[in-house]
């Protein structure tokens, strides 16, 4: 990866599992996910600098971890297999949340007020 590259482009790689990112990686401030066979976002508090992360048409149940993004602004997690809207409360930088295409029952209405 290039010193100034920012983002990190993981996409169709048929990833069912997020690896702990190497030290370089870990300091993209873009991570795309897209079109992998997630069923989890393990170790993406490794992420330390993320502000966009998107991770569509993958297979994640839960949004387990991401509320440990702070500086996280744009959040995809679209056409996934999510029940539950939850974790982001912490995300005080967050404007932009894509969901669509998920199985969504519970909605934590106070983590949406952050949303402009």
């Amino acid at each position: 990866m290039d010193p100034v590259e920012e983002t990190l482009d993981l996409s169709n790689k048929k990833l069912k599992k997020l690896n702990k990112p190497t030290p370089h990686e870990s300091q993209v401030t873009t991570l795309i996910l897209d079109d992998n066979e997630l069923l989890r976002l393990d170790s993406i508090d490794s992420f330390t600098k993320l502000q966009k992360l998107s991770a569509v048409r993958n297979q994640l149940l839960r949004m387990y971890g991401v509320c440990r993004l702070h500086s996280l602004h744009t959040l995809n997690l679209s056409h996934n297999g999510i029940l539950t809207i939850e974790g982001l409360k912490e995300l005080v930088n967050l404007r932009w949340l894509g969901l669509a295409g998920n199985s969504i029952k519970v909605i934590a209405f106070a983590s949406l007020l952050f949303l402009k």
